[in-house]
């Protein structure tokens, strides 16, 4: 549908004609409005951003019938700005201040930030984001209490709205947590709300696009619970979760979130720390015998075990998936089946053998894995005594050789569900002899 930009002379009369391009008629809606500049049109109608310590987008700001900024020797950033508007956020105690826009109309926008009184503003060095294809993000380290002020305009496509947030990027000292809230359809709650009570202080928070999040702190003793007013429809499309400071989930809502209070805890003196789940290296369950184990892993865990350096031929990192640890109580021949039903697609990889327990610190296993079978075949997978090759890709048959293993002998297994789907694995060990694996039997060494 069209729709244009009329400048004229005051008390001038103009006809407006509509018409179908088709022969298809039917009804359609216009509307005259005057086209007045945004308040922020200027440096000296900037307006002023709250930093948080998260990013909690306001209302959408807009660039329509802004006007290019006529300063006299506003430095710029090269190129042709136009219809650009202007904000200011205070640095905060940190010293660094960040900058975050997302796409409400808009999607792709430069920015460039200033120093100064808005009659005479002075470039920040480095600050010039133009020239991209999406929307700018930034962060500035300057004195705390200096007074930014940020340069938002279009680049591309139309004027329209956008959102911006200005936050802290350090997280507070002591215990702290992180609120991630979320709307699927990235049109925000539509008027819902969280309620935060962080000790008896309630502090409302809602999506005004797709994500928002905030990190607070809180002090050992003080009672932390979360509340959700719901408000208009698509309730399916709302969720959030809350995490520790080490970036371990605590709470997961539904979507919809419960009408009320969905979760509560006690800070505590660990800061509520949870223990690392079986989906990260650190929750490695430790196997104990030759008994069966049957799982449905849910999650890729917590903390990203694999890398580059490590993974070896699981490209595909890790999706649903749960980490193991055992160790050789004999000498002997590691071997062992992952047996899966219904077309889903598992993966796996063993690490060692190492000396002493496997460690998982700072990032999954050291070094590439001995055995890997990264095979689309949707079938059991694992290490028999009939197979030569010691890894495999995309293309492999799903089975590789068995694992010659030393009395004291230590290793991490990692088993993934790359179809993403749940389905529950049965892992059986053939190992030979059949006690190879136990916890409780000392590691007789010989004495020299």
């Amino acid at each position: 549908m069209p729709r244009m930009i009329v400048t004229g002379t005051n008390g001038t009369v103009y006809l407006v004609r509509l018409w179908s391009p088709t022969t298809t008629t039917g009804t359609f809606s216009i509307c005259a409005f005057q086209n007045n500049p945004p308040p922020n049109d200027n440096p000296c109608g900037a307006i002023a951003l709250t930093v948080n310590t998260g990013c909690i987008y306001p209302s959408p700001f807009t660039t329509e019938y802004a006007t290019l900024t006529g300063s006299p020797g506003l430095p710029g950033c090269g190129g042709t700005p136009n219809d650009d508007v202007w904000f200011t956020a205070v640095v905060p105690a940190s010293g660094q201040l960040q900058l975050s826009t997302d796409d409400f109309g808009i999607t792709n926008a430069a920015m460039a930030l200033y120093t100064g009184a808005c009659g005479s503003l002075s470039l920040v060095a480095g600050s010039c984001q133009t020239g991209g294809t999406g929307m700018p993000q930034q962060t500035v380290a300057l004195p705390a209490g200096t007074t930014v002020y940020i340069r938002v305009w279009r680049e591309a496509g139309n004027a329209g709205t956008f959102l911006l947030c200005a936050r802290n990027p350090l997280n507070p000292t002591g215990c702290y947590f992180t609120l991630n809230m979320a709307d699927a359809a990235g049109d925000g709650w539509n008027g819902g709300f969280l309620t935060l009570d962080v000790g008896g202080v309630q502090t409302n928070y809602t999506v005004t696009g797709s994500t928002a999040f905030i990190t607070f702190p809180a002090t050992t003793g003080q009672v932390v619970t979360f509340s959700y007013t719901p408000a208009g429809g698509f309730q399916n499309q709302v969720s959030f979760n809350v995490l520790a400071n080490n970036g371990f989930s605590l709470f997961a809502s539904a979507s919809p979130p419960l009408t009320g209070v969905n979760y509560g805890f006690t800070v505590n003196t660990t800061c509520n720390v949870p223990p690392s789940p079986i989906s990260d290296c650190l929750g490695a369950f430790e196997v104990c015998s030759n008994q069966n184990i049957n799982l449905a892993p849910s999650s890729g865990g917590n903390v990203d075990d694999l890398t580059a350096v490590n993974r070896g031929c699981l490209l595909g990192g890790e999706t649903q998936g749960a980490w193991f640890r055992f160790r050789a109580s004999v000498a002997g021949n590691l071997a062992f089946s992952i047996n899966v039903t219904g077309g889903t697609d598992y993966d796996f990889a063993v690490w060692g053998p190492y000396s002493t327990a496997p460690t998982c610190i700072p990032l999954g296993p050291p070094g590439p894995p001995i055995r890997c079978s990264w095979s689309a075949l949707p079938t059991s997978t694992g290490l028999n005594y009939t197979a030569l090759d010691a890894t495999e890709g995309a293309g492999g048959d799903a089975w590789v050789s068995d694992i010659p293993v030393a009395l004291g002998d230590q290793f991490l297994l990692y088993v993934d569900n790359w179809t993403n789907n749940s389905t529950i694995f049965n892992l059986v060990w053939n190992n030979q002899p059949p006690n190879l694996l136990d916890c409780s039997r000392p590691i007789a060494r010989t004495q020299v």
